[in-house]
């Protein structure tokens, strides 16, 4: 089975326990299979665009104020476009220690895919 397809549905259910999880997506709704987290949370969900460093930067600032941000995207985009991002926002100084994040890398190789969750 495709990880999109048991991320999507599972973010959903999470969303439904716990109303501080909130889905930054960078234009991969559909990909990413996010439909049924923003029908049932749509004042929760933000799409971004094509905008992985800004996506990234954005669920920075969330988690700072209390949240808990799910970013995603394919890989190779968080790791070239977000790096730095993840590098300044995310990663740097005591803002680590109390910033609880989520980032969710996508990689799809023909029929298998796999996400993977980094903290």
């Amino acid at each position: 089975m495709p990880a999109a397809e048991v991320y999507g549905p599972l973010l959903a259910a999470l969303g439904g326990r716990d109303e501080r999880i909130v889905v930054v997506d960078a234009g991969l709704g559909s990909s990413m299979q996010t439909g049924a987290f923003r029908a049932s949370y749509p004042e929760r969900y933000v799409n971004l665009g094509i905008a992985e460093a800004n996506a990234v930067g954005v669920a920075s600032g969330l988690a700072r104020r209390g949240l808990r941000p799910f970013v995603h995207s394919f890989s190779n985009f968080l790791a070239r476009r977000a790096h730095d991002q993840i590098a300044i926002s995310v990663g740097v100084g005591g803002a680590a220690s109390h910033v609880d994040r989520r980032i969710v890398r996508y990689i799809r190789w023909s029929q298998r895919s796999v996400a993977f969750r980094r903290r």
